[in-house]
């Protein structure tokens, strides 16, 4: 009898496992099979996690640099009438280019505040005076000197360089918060589309680090790889963000290796990945004023001899 009854229980036990298994089987088909056909118009989900090492602080350099260039570009502008500075200061910032590295052209400030007041010679177009080939007549140079105060000019700099922080921080917040491409790039919003490109960029180097991680994501990453070494172009300044991802949805779907590459999900996932990246950059650009509290901190304490 007890025989009997630990062999019933046994046969109970391989038929309720049976049972198990072919209900795991079966509902494992079913979620494979939804994933295929729902994977297109699927919200892809958004990692967290960001470009290996310090990549992203070298992007925010790029960033932080072209924000200088342009603060050049207006202090440039704004001394037409003053020659002999314009041109002074012409020199000393390509002699420091050179000297500097990604992220840290804004110690271009701190280079300013060291230099002392100085005179620069202008020189200026003189009339033909007799003869060239006259070995009597002395030649003279023309021009005249202009007093360069460097403090002034890294002062200036810094007041541009805050203003134009400010108009970028405010655009990445507008471009972090409007969900209508076709609001992206308005007529108020001069440096959308560098801010725009420069936040693309680095969405899509953190979603192909985030991919890598992958091994079935390999055919992915390279052709993703390739489509963004195509457009390029379409992440500068004078590019189109808008036309990089209206290419990249029309792709058509592709299999590779037994897995679904659906373009339209990737575009979907790179616009989701820009928004915090594009409020980050309004973090990066607040900070502005308080790089230039430390630049004053150091002009003050050299002054003083501290």
């Amino acid at each position: 009898y007890r025989t009997q009854s630990s062999t019933m229980r046994s046969m109970l036990l391989i038929a309720l496992l049976s049972g198990a298994v072919a209900m795991w089987g079966e509902s494992s088909r079913i979620i494979s099979t939804v994933r295929l056909t729902s994977s297109r118009r699927a919200c892809a989900p958004v990692s967290q996690l960001a470009l290996p090492g310090n990549s992203r602080n070298d992007e925010f350099g790029r960033m932080k640099d072209d924000l200088m260039g342009r603060a050049m570009g207006l202090l440039s502008d704004s001394l037409s009438t003053q020659r002999g500075v314009q041109l002074w200061l012409h020199e000393a910032w390509k002699s420091f280019l050179p000297k500097s590295s990604r992220g840290h052209l804004n110690e271009f400030v701190d280079v300013l505040h060291c230099c002392e007041n100085t005179y620069y010679f202008v020189p200026t177009r003189s009339f033909k005076q007799g003869s060239p080939n006259n070995p009597y007549l002395q030649q003279k140079r023309g021009g005249y000197n202009w007093e360069v105060e460097p403090s002034k000019l890294a002062r200036a700099l810094m007041t541009w360089r805050e203003q134009l922080a400010d108009e970028w921080r405010v655009e990445c917040l507008a471009l972090a918060s409007t969900t209508d491409s076709a609001k992206l790039f308005r007529t108020d919003m001069a440096d959308a589309q560098r801010l725009e490109g420069l936040a693309t960029r680095i969405a899509i180097l953190e979603l192909l680090d985030d991919r890598k991680l992958l091994p079935s994501q390999g055919h992915t990453c390279a052709w993703l790889v390739k489509f963004l070494k195509e457009h390029e172009h379409d992440l500068a300044a004078s590019g189109s963000v808008e036309h990089l991802l209206a290419d990249l949805r029309g792709a058509p779907l592709m299999i590779r290796t037994g897995n679904l590459l659906d373009p339209l999900q990737l575009a979907d996932e790179i616009q989701e990945r820009t928004v915090p990246v594009e409020l980050d950059m309004a973090d990066v650009l607040e900070a502005t004023s308080g790089e230039h509290c430390l630049f004053k901190s150091n002009f003050l304490e050299r002054c003083l001899l501290l």
